[in-house]
C-alpha cells in the first residue's frame, strides 16, 4: 500500500505495488454500513494486503473486490517511530517507482524489509536510510563499489569510488 486517496463521499483510490502488476491503483466503495467486503482500516502506509480484483489490459483503475490482511503487523502500527517510518517510506516508494510490470525481487525486498522492520525491538533508529541505500539497486542509482578502498571518495560525477 503507498498511498490512499478519498474520492467522492464514499470511494477511496488506493496506489498499491503488486507481485504480478507492479504499480496498479484501486478503486473501492465504502460503505456506510459495517458488512463492507473490503474494510477501509486495512489500507494503511506500506500494509502487506492480499487482493482480489479484475484486471483487465484497457483499465487504468481497477475494481477490487476483496482484500485480506497478508502480514499482519505486530508493531507498526503501535509504535510511533515506526510509524513514522513506514509513512516515510509510503511517501518515497509512491514518488519513486513509477514501473507498472511484473518485478518480483523488488517485491519481495519491500516484503521482506517490511517484516524486518516490524519485527525489530531495538535498532532501527536508521532502517529508512539502509532501506533506501539498498532500494537504490532496484532503481538503477546503486553506486559501483568496484575499485573502491578505504579513504576513498565518492565522485558524483562519474558515481563511483
Amino acid at each position: 500500500m503507498l498511498r490512499v486517496i478519498k474520492y467522492q463521499d464514499s470511494s477511496l483510490i488506493a496506489d498499491v505495488y503488486t507481485d504480478k502488476y507492479g504499480r496498479c491503483q484501486f478503486m473501492l466503495r465504502v460503505p456506510k454500513t459495517g458488512k463492507a467486503r473490503v474494510k477501509p482500516v486495512l489500507f494503511q502506509p506500506l500494509s502487506v494486503l492480499e487482493l482480489e480484483a479484475d484486471f483487465k489490459p484497457s483499465a487504468e483503475i481497477f475494481k477490487l473486490q476483496e482484500a485480506k490482511m497478508l502480514l499482519p503487523y505486530v508493531s507498526i502500527p503501535y509504535d510511533p517511530y515506526k510509524q513514522a517510518i513506514a509513512m516515510f517510506l509510503a511517501e518515497f516508494l509512491y514518488r519513486a517507482v513509477r514501473e507498472q510490470e511484473e518485478n518480483l525481487p523488488l517485491f519481495e525486498y519491500l516484503y521482506h524489509s517490511l517484516a524486518f522492520l516490524d519485527g525489530c525491538s531495538r535498532g532501527f533508529s536508521n532502517f529508512h536510510l539502509v532501506f533506501l541505500i539498498r532500494l537504490s539497486r532496484f532503481l538503477g542509482i546503486y553506486p559501483n563499489l568496484g575499485g573502491y578502498h578505504p579513504g576513498d571518495y565518492f565522485d558524483l560525477l562519474n558515481a563511483c569510488y
